[in-house]
């Protein structure tokens, strides 16, 4: 059975560990089912915020999005609050389907402290509006710093029900 990885949706496979999806052959063999699988570059980032690079292209990306829209799922798209336009994909609606978003804005660690975020927040909403797209709910967050990402967990688990 093929598995893919619950961090960044790659096929799972045990040969080469210097791409996508690589998890070690005994990870695989006493992984349990009922377990979310992680490849080893998402686990690194999980548990450690060891971020390496990897070697994915955007077709390589438009193929793990595309895939969403057959899913039952719930979207969390992260977008950088200093960068919306580059790291908004505009085809998400397209490719994602009808699906439930929530819109997770990064890097509030760099945000003066004054910054009122609820504003941010609901400029974060007015930016997926332009876009066409409608989102259940939005939270800003440090990837760097692992700021506010009890309150993303929190906030995924509310929303998802039975779904992925």
């Amino acid at each position: 059975m093929g598995y893919i990885c619950m961090g960044c949706g790659a096929d799972i496979q045990t040969v080469d560990k210097n791409a996508t999806g690589y998890v070690p052959k005994r990870v695989l063999d006493e992984h349990d089912d009922k377990d979310p699988l992680y490849c080893q570059r998402c686990f690194r980032i999980k548990h450690y915020m060891d971020v390496s690079t990897n070697n994915l292209t955007n077709d390589d990306y438009l193929k793990v999005i595309s895939q969403i829209g057959d899913k039952n799922g719930l979207v969390v798209l992260t977008v950088d609050i200093f960068d919306f336009s580059g790291s908004f994909v505009p085809q998400i609606k397209r490719l994602t389907g009808a699906k439930d978003v929530i819109i997770v804005g990064n890097k509030v660690d760099l945000l003066p402290k004054s910054t009122n975020k609820d504003k941010i927040l609901n400029w974060l909403k007015n930016m997926c509006a332009d876009e066409g797209l409608s989102v259940l709910d939005a939270v800003l967050v440090s990837a760097k710093k692992g700021y506010f990402i009890d309150e993303l967990m929190k906030m995924i688990y509310k929303y998802k029900g039975n779904r992925d």
